[in-house]
């Protein structure tokens, strides 16, 4: 998850874009998972429901991290091999 900046002058639509998944946290303390379907100004539309940014406390996209998703299978990959390769009377 990536936190989206609310401030700062850039305008939402810079950080979240239609078909992006996202997390967001309201200022009443619920929380939404969301797929984005529009971007306004001030607020973030998903589907039929529409969420002005003034009561939304926090934004997170969902991210994809092929350097984490790399190391991940490197590292099954290289135990599975030497799992593979022990010989059990050498021990």
């Amino acid at each position: 998850m990536r936190p989206v900046p609310l401030s700062g002058g850039q305008s939402l639509s810079a950080n979240v874009v239609p078909e992006d998944r996202v997390r967001v946290r309201m200022r009443d303390g619920r929380t939404l998972d969301l797929r984005v379907t529009a971007v306004e100004t001030d607020t973030l539309v998903s589907g039929e429901q529409r969420i002005p940014l003034r009561y939304i406390e926090c934004i997170e996209i969902r991210d994809f991290s092929w350097t984490r998703t790399t190391l991940l299978l490197v590292g099954v990959g290289l135990t599975l091999f030497l799992i593979s390769h022990i010989n059990p009377y050498s021990l």
